[in-house]
């Protein structure tokens, strides 16, 4: 499977990761790389997480941190 970081998606995730970064600057290099390697999971399992809420997409839960990834 080919996967693709969209535009919008890689602003979200330097958004993020400057978030996280105010108040925990060392989680926040943690959290976004846990991010990328879950993301990531998808070209050898695309099926992996659940179906969302609009079609062709995936959610899927990335542990150590309360955020969604759509």
């Amino acid at each position: 499977m080919r996967l693709v970081w969209t535009e919008p998606a890689q602003r979200d995730l330097a958004f993020a990761r400057a978030w996280i970064a105010q108040d925990r600057p060392l989680a926040a290099a943690s959290q976004v790389q846990r991010i990328v390697d879950t993301v990531m999971g998808l070209r050898d399992f695309p099926n992996m997480g659940r179906p969302g809420r609009r079609g062709g997409v995936r959610e899927l839960a990335v542990s150590g941190g309360p955020y969604r990834r759509v």
